[in-house]
């Protein structure tokens, strides 16, 4: 169990909505099912977003009040339209594989392991190369600072990382990420 308050603490209105937080902070993404205009659901797809995280929601009737806050995140604050598990995966998985978890899979990029190797520098299409020059040449960004830096949207940053950290040119780190240090050969010729 997690909680944001100690033990001893009794439930109440504000608590509810304070552990939304800590539910958003712990998920990978977040996605909304029949939300209506004041919601609980509406508090965590906030938080969600205000982290960076994958927001998503399953849309219904723009005739159901159940449907209204659904409708108000995927227009107002750019939320992904969902209608299946395959497309909360494919959110969700980093590029090249089908599970979130990393197992090789189907969607997205193909598997740079078995496909020749990382792409250089050179070969990174026109946003990852823009994320890859918005990171510190020393130290670490988190990722809102590396969006803003390459002038690009959260997902795309978020794309983008899991291309280059899967590529070789980046490592996350405990202050969010930084460009991988060049490994030193022990060899001795």
């Amino acid at each position: 169990m997690i909680s944001e308050w100690p033990p001893g603490r009794h439930p109440a209105r504000l608590r509810f909505l304070t552990r939304n937080r800590t539910i958003a902070a712990l998920t990978r993404g977040t996605v909304i099912v029949e939300a209506g205009e004041r919601s609980g659901a509406l508090n965590t797809a906030r938080h969600a977003a205000e982290l960076g995280r994958p927001l998503m929601a399953v849309p219904g009737p723009v005739t159901s009040a159940e449907s209204a806050g659904c409708h108000r995140i995927i227009r107002d604050w750019g939320a992904t339209c969902v209608t299946c598990a395959g497309d909360v995966i494919e959110m969700l998985a980093p590029l090249g594989t089908a599970d979130p978890l990393g197992a090789p899979g189907q969607l997205g990029a193909p598997d740079l392991a078995t496909a020749g190797g990382a792409p250089s520098r050179d070969e990174l299409d026109t946003d990852s190369a823009r994320v890859l020059d918005a990171l510190p040449a020393r130290g670490a960004a988190g990722t809102s600072t590396i969006a803003a830096e390459a002038g690009v949207d959260l997902d795309t940053v978020l794309r983008c990382l899991g291309l280059l950290a899967g590529s070789g040119f980046i490592d996350r780190c405990d202050r969010g990420w930084r460009l991988r240090r060049p490994q030193s050969s022990t060899a001795k010729p």
